[in-house]
C-alpha cells in the first residue's frame, strides 16, 4: 500500500521544445495542480500557456504517492531538465527535497516541513573527527550544508 503525501516539484533552466508535448502529457498523467495543493488539474491548453520563458513552473499534489512524482522526476531527468522537489513529512517517512541540475544523479536530502534542509549531526561530527587542517574541515562542511546542487533553480528558458 503506497502512502500518500504531499509534494511539490519547481521546474526550470534550459527545456528542450522538442519535448513539450510529451512533457505536458506526463505532468496530465501526474495528476497534480498548478495554483495549490488542492486546486485544479490542468490540460495540455493550460500548461502551453502557463509554461513560458522567465518562470520557475511550480506543482503540487496533496496525495502524491510516497511524495514522489515519480514519471515526472524520471522524465525531467532522461531531458536534463532542471528541477526542484519537496514532500512533507509523514508517519514514519522524513521530509525530502531533491535537486537536479541537469547532469549526474539528483541529490536528494532530508528536509523539515518548511523546505529547510537538514544535516544528519553525526556526519558533521565525522567531518570535525577527522584527521584533515581546519580549512579542509570548513570546506566540507560547507558543501555538507550548501551542496553545490542545491543552488535556486534558475527560470525556464527555452532550447
Amino acid at each position: 500500500m503506497s502512502e500518500h503525501i504531499p509534494a511539490e516539484i519547481h521546474i526550470g533552466g534550459p527545456v528542450p521544445r522538442a519535448v513539450l508535448p510529451e512533457l505536458f502529457r506526463v505532468i496530465c498523467e501526474e495528476g497534480v495542480s498548478m495554483e495549490d495543493y488542492d486546486g485544479p488539474q490542468p490540460s495540455e491548453a493550460d500548461l502551453k500557456k502557463a509554461f513560458r520563458e522567465d518562470v520557475v513552473m511550480s506543482l503540487y499534489d496533496a496525495q502524491a504517492c510516497f511524495g514522489q512524482f515519480e514519471a515526472l522526476e524520471a522524465f525531467l531527468a532522461e531531458h536534463h531538465i532542471h528541477f526542484d522537489r519537496h514532500s512533507d513529512a509523514h508517519y514514519e517517512f522524513d521530509g525530502e527535497n531533491v535537486y537536479y541540475r541537469g547532469e549526474g544523479e539528483p541529490l536528494v536530502t532530508n528536509a523539515d516541513q518548511r523546505g529547510n534542509r537538514l544535516v544528519p549531526a553525526q556526519d558533521i561530527l565525522g567531518i570535525l573527527n577527522a584527521p584533515s587542517d581546519a580549512d579542509a574541515k570548513v570546506e566540507a562542511i560547507r558543501e555538507l550544508v550548501d551542496p553545490p546542487q542545491a543552488k535556486p533553480i534558475i527560470p525556464i528558458h527555452f532550447v
